[in-house]
């Protein structure tokens, strides 16, 4: 899905392949009515909000993309990758999405 690149001149993870992707084409925050699937390559990458303090909100800050709101977070991201590629040997990056309040945690 994405490998080590650029995105606005910082290191992030960039779309290496096709996604399907659900777009809201009547921008009404709603799942359904007029829903489109299809495939894309159209930069739908993994990156921070802001440099240096954390965001209040994501809003401008994507357009598809998954964004971090953290910089910590996203640099610790960005160390494991670095890692996968350096002892898995594998350049290509995918990951799972999930509410954490939807975990069984023991405690």
């Amino acid at each position: 899905m994405w490998i080590l690149g650029k995105h606005k001149g910082y290191v992030a993870l960039v779309q290496r392949t096709a996604i399907r992707v659900l777009r809201d084409n009547d921008k009404n925050d709603l799942l359904g009515g007029t829903l489109t699937a299809y495939p894309e390559l159209g930069g739908f990458n993994f990156h921070r909000a802001l440099e240096n303090s954390i965001a209040k909100t994501i809003g401008k800050f994507s357009a598809g993309c998954q964004v971090v709101q953290v910089p910590e977070d996203f640099s610790y991201i960005i160390s494991l990758v670095r890692l996968q590629v350096k002892y898995v040997k594998s350049a290509i990056v995918s990951y799972t999405l999930i509410n954490e309040r939807d975990i069984q945690w023991d405690n």
